[in-house]
């Protein structure tokens, strides 16, 4: 029973009306503004800012009679209705769905981060353009993240020849005129523009290629150096090749001879065991015909050593070394 005329008696717990608020409906709900007197009018919503359809502020509080102030705006957003972008964002929250948004610049192209509130326009360094500082400008080119200008005294005069002929072309009339020479002059505007951006880009990378062509000399003569090396590398290689040849052949040539050689030296043995057994049968020989026996097998042996053992050991002591 208590607590159903709780019920019936407490504003909070019936709800309150009017865009109010609080236990007893005495205040306006957030994003309302006014004071309580009775009148379903009392609360007004916050228009932050006026003119808007979106609000960038979920509250605001009354200030003075009849006049509000935002008090918590959204980041991007400032001023006493939330009606102008901060530092760092651009728009114009007072249009019809207008909104605030960073400003974005490119750091390397822009001074800093901040931007016209309005437009969004950045500050841009020499020689850069676009809103967010990220195109170089006419005749100029990105080169190490700088725009760098192609109008020096090589290529600018070149660059202001092609602007003129291209203004030439473009001044032309051909009304009238058959088709043939009409497609020639769209043809050479075309070859003009072509010809215009070629200069640009090969302007802008002369200093890139310079540097290239030294490092690429630099290796050039580092690769010349290696083949001049490889090739007295592989001299040697051939004149070892052919020394270890002539060695072997030497060798096979002496080794034939050994055999020989050990060939005779065996006839020899033959010869000599006769000659004992011979002597040891009592067949007796003169001793001039024994003398020259000896003298024969002697110069034999002699005429040997002196025409092949010599001559075989130089060459070979020759070719070892």
């Amino acid at each position: 029973m208590y607590a159903l005329i709780y019920f019936m008696f407490t504003p909070a717990l019936q709800g309150c009306r009017d865009h109010t608020a609080g236990h007893h409906c005495h205040i306006c709900a957030p994003g309302y503004y006014g004071n309580i007197t009775g009148s379903i009018s009392d609360c007004s919503l916050c228009a932050c800012p006026r003119g808007n359809s979106k609000s960038f502020s979920p509250t605001c509080v009354l200030e003075g009679i009849n006049g509000f102030r935002c008090d918590a705006c959204l980041p991007g957003y400032e001023g006493r209705h939330c009606e102008q972008c901060s530092l760092g964002y651009f728009g114009n929250p007072m249009e019809p769905d207008g909104s605030c948004h960073l400003c974005d610049c490119n750091l390397a192209g822009s001074l800093n981060n901040d931007c016209d509130r309005i437009s969004g326009q950045c500050s841009c360094k020499p020689g850069v353009t676009g809103r967010l500082c990220d195109t170089c400008e006419v005749r100029h080119i990105l080169l190490e993240q700088q725009c760098i200008s192609c109008d020096d005294d090589c290529t600018g005069p070149l660059l202001d020849d092609l602007d003129v002929l291209h203004r030439v072309i473009s001044t032309l009339n051909f009304t009238g005129i058959v088709a043939v020479p009409h497609g020639f002059m769209s043809n050479m505007e075309n070859m003009t523009t072509y010809l215009k951006e070629s200069v640009h880009t090969s302007s802008v990378t002369t200093q890139t290629m310079d540097k290239t062509s030294e490092q690429l000399s630099e290796v050039f003569k580092d690769t010349d150096r290696l083949q001049l090396r490889m090739t007295q590398v592989v001299e040697h290689g051939y004149n070892v090749q052919n020394s270890t040849v002539g060695s072997l052949n030497k060798s096979k040539e002496l080794m034939g001879f050994i055999e020989t050689m050990q060939t005779t030296v065996k006839v020899l043995i033959e010869v000599a065991k006769s000659l004992n057994e011979t002597i040891g049968s009592d067949i007796q020989l003169s001793d001039r015909a024994l003398r020259e026996y000896q003298e024969d097998v002697s110069s034999k042996l002699e005429s040997m050593s002196i025409n092949g053992f010599n001559d075989h050991y130089q060459n070979a002591t020759k070719n070892l070394k």
